[in-house]
This record gives structure tokens, sequence and C-alpha cells, in this order.
């Protein structure tokens, strides 16, 4: 068997494993990481079983994936439609949504009852919230669309915690630093552009963007990685070509950083 069909069949299996899952089928993870060892000792020993007991791994990884990520099961889509108060911490900036509301996502949340498993999409009429706070949000949960499945509108929101990373303090006051100087929606386009922060755009500025097919310009890729590099690299081009190499290969690594808080 080709490589190419060997790729195409662990991929249908891994896809038939999840639709198993969503369906009702259970896996332990213990039955997954069994499967996968045998797997891996069946291709060492190059036996002809290799590509059978590797496709089965894939299934099974796919039946307990399909399971355990089942919004319908889980805790948090039995309270829908009920008030609920859950504390967790803000994931992104805080941003307009163009109907006078603050919408950001929250994460690490706990219940009453237990922890949400879910991100919630929080919407409400606070200000001065920061990403990195700790908060209470409480108002009727409702479904939502997209990977944050849940949300809770004109929620009320109090803050538990203002502490901050010092690496997330620097990030505010970057990213403070810039809007201070170049007035919105500007200010966020500048910052998408640079690190991908989506959530500072205003969502009418988004339409505008999406209307005309631009919205890849401010989607973490390449293309922000492109712009901070070559800006390094011409800055510190006169002090050597070393130090200008190694700067962009620190500058990438960064980004992935700065990206992973985005």
């Amino acid at each position: 068997m080709g490589r190419a069909a060997q790729i195409c069949g662990l991929t249908l299996g891994l896809l038939a494993g999840v639709m198993a899952g969503r369906m009702g089928a259970e896996m332990p993870p213990e039955g997954v990481v069994t499967a996968g060892c045998a797997a891996l000792i069946a291709i060492m020993r190059k036996s002809r079983l290799a590509f059978v007991m590797l496709l089965s791994a894939f299934t099974l990884f796919g039946v307990w994936r399909g399971f355990e990520t089942d919004f319908s099961r889980s805790y948090l889509a039995s309270l829908m439609d009920a008030n609920v108060e859950i504390e967790g911490v803000i994931s992104d900036d805080p941003g307009p949504d163009g109907y006078g509301s603050n919408v950001f996502v929250l994460t690490e949340g706990t219940m009453r009852g237990g922890t949400a498993g879910y991100p919630v999409k929080i919407k409400t009429l606070s200000s001065g919230l920061v990403r990195g706070y700790r908060v209470r949000a409480s108002g009727k949960l409702r479904p939502a669309r997209g990977f944050v499945p849940a949300q809770i509108s004109y929620a009320q929101v109090a803050v538990l915690s203002e502490d901050l990373s010092p690496l997330e303090q620097l990030r505010q006051r970057y990213f403070a630093s810039i809007r201070s100087l170049i007035p919105s929606p500007m200010g966020g386009f500048g910052l998408g552009l640079l690190v991908g922060a989506r959530s500072l755009i205003p969502d009418d500025f988004q339409n505008d963007m999406s209307a005309v097919g631009l919205t890849h310009l401010v989607a973490a890729s390449g293309y922000n990685l492109t712009v901070l590099v070559m800006a390094m690299q011409r800055l510190l081009l006169p002090v050597g070509l070393f130090a200008s190499v190694a700067a962009g290969g620190w500058l990438m690594g960064a980004f992935g950083k700065v990206r992973a808080m985005t």
C-alpha cells in the first residue's frame, strides 16, 4: 500500500472514530495508550500487521476524543437557559461588539457543582476589564456558535483578582502605547497586523474587512511574522549579519509566545 493510501486510511479511521464517539461509543484513555504502544511495537518489528494496528489506534483515539469533546454530554450543556454564576480567567482582550457591550472569553471556569469544562463567551456592559483578570460573571446561559459553545449576554461581572504575570503586564503596556498613539480603529488594526489580535478591532471594521476579503491580514500567520522579522533585521543589519539573523530567530520564538497569549 502506498504512502498516500496509508495516510488517507488513517485519516478516515480517525474520522470514523470521532463520529462513533459523538454517537455514544466510549473508549477509556488507557485503551488508546495500549493500542498506540502495540502499534509502535509492530512498526519497530516491521510486522505485516503494523498498519492494521496503527489504523486501530487512530480509530480508538478518534472514539475517545469524539466522546470527550461532545458538548451535549457536558455539565455546562445541562445548564442551558438557566441563570448561572461562573468564575474564571479572561483569556482574550475584551473588545466592543458594536452594540455597546464588551465581549471576552472566560476560561478555567468553575461553577457550583463542577467545572465548566468549556470556554464561555461573556457580553457585559462592565468596563475596565483586562485579559488575565479573574472575574465572576452571572446571567442566563445561552448556546453560542463556533469553538465557544456557550455565552452569557448582559452579564453582571465582578473582578475577583487583578494579578497579572510580568509578561502580561509588559504586553498590556505595549498594547496601551499603540492604542494611545494610533486612534481606533487603526490602532487595533495595527495590533492585528503585528500579532493577530483581532479582538481589539471593532466589529463594524471587521465586517468591512470581511466584505472586501482582507480578514487574513489580521490573522496570526506568516504575514505578521514577516513584518516583524523584516523590521528587526533592517534595524540590526548595520550591527552585523549574525545579530540580524539571531534577532530574527529570537523574534520568531517570541511571536509564538505572544500569539499563544492572544
